[in-house]
């Protein structure tokens, strides 16, 4: 009798099996969006714990995410089709905002690819990345000598007005500017290593994006030694050294004469500080990248330039 019910039984169970290895899954389960959305963010933060990707731009991803949820959270991800997506892009487009359709398109091909990752979705093909990726016109121009120099003399705070002068003589980042030290301390060594060991070692995704009161704490800064300008780039993890002497021309002004020109608090640690109290700011603290980049715009505005 048990040798006529394996005759039986043992085929089926052989056709079943082969028709699991030979049949593809059903990658299509419906998963919403707004779910994937949930788990895509968990994998983000855990790439900035382990120093894969910066703050700054799991910032940029975390708004744009948002967006997207709120226009396609409840569609099912599988169902995101490549016109829905080029609707959505166009939305931005159509208002002149084709910088931030690029940033939304780039950010859904990661979504895609994660999701692809996950086995939520069929990675043979990525919708996100056969939109075409929209143009974006430059609709800016550079400011000229002459505007620059009515910026300067439109902004009537020192500090700010040396921030901008140190900025176009030595050609770098605003951020790697504010951190500038006039000296190298005994602390620079052990940053560095933790640094590049992973650069995120100091953040919290969750609550802290890089904020530039835990740069200062914890992050390699530049500084100057042996009359030259150490610069650590936390862009691009580079260090560049420049002499001192530098100078450019048009302005008739070198690294030197402006950092002289900016030490107004001889107690302060740094290059560019404040020289009188503010509401967040102590006199000798370091002026704050985003208060130069807005002060900039302010004294821009106030030389009547657009």
């Amino acid at each position: 009798m048990s040798s006529q019910l394996n005759s039986i039984i043992l085929p089926k169970i052989a056709v079943q099996q082969i028709l699991e290895i030979v049949t593809p899954p059903d990658l299509n389960r419906g998963i919403k969006v707004s779910r994937w959305l949930q788990q895509y963010t968990d994998i983000q933060l855990e790439k900035i714990n382990k120093g894969l990707i910066k703050p700054s731009t799991w910032q940029t991803r975390k708004n744009i995410i948002s967006k997207i949820n709120s226009v396609h959270g409840e569609l099912e991800l599988a169902k995101v089709t490549t016109k829905i997506l080029k609707e959505f892009l166009d939305t931005y487009v159509i208002q002149g905002k084709s910088r931030m359709a690029q940033a939304v398109r780039s950010v859904y091909i990661d979504v895609f690819i994660e999701a692809a990752q996950a086995g939520e979705v069929d990675g043979s093909s990525n919708p996100a990345s056969i939109v075409k990726n929209p143009t974006a016109k430059v609709t800016k121009s550079r400011l000229s000598l002459e505007q620059f120099n009515s910026i300067i003399v439109s902004q009537s705070y020192l500090p700010h007005k040396c921030s901008y002068l140190l900025a176009l003589v030595t050609d770098q980042r605003r951020t790697d500017l504010a951190l500038i030290r006039r000296n190298k301390g005994l602390d620079w060594d052990d940053k560095y290593k933790a640094y590049r060991n992973n650069p995120n070692h100091f953040i919290d995704p969750k609550t802290d994006y890089g904020s530039f009161v835990g740069l200062v704490k914890h992050a390699p800064y530049s500084f100057i030694q042996n009359n030259h300008l150490h610069v650590f780039q936390l862009k691009t993890g580079k260090l560049l050294k420049i002499p001192m002497e530098l100078k450019l021309e048009k302005l008739g002004l070198s690294i030197t004469d402006v950092v002289e020109m900016a030490l107004i608090d001889q107690g302060s640690l740094f290059a560019l500080h404040h020289n009188t109290a503010r509401a967040q700011n102590n006199v000798g603290d370091p002026l704050h990248p985003d208060t130069i980049f807005r002060s900039f715009k302010r004294a821009r505005d106030d030389a009547k330039i657009t």
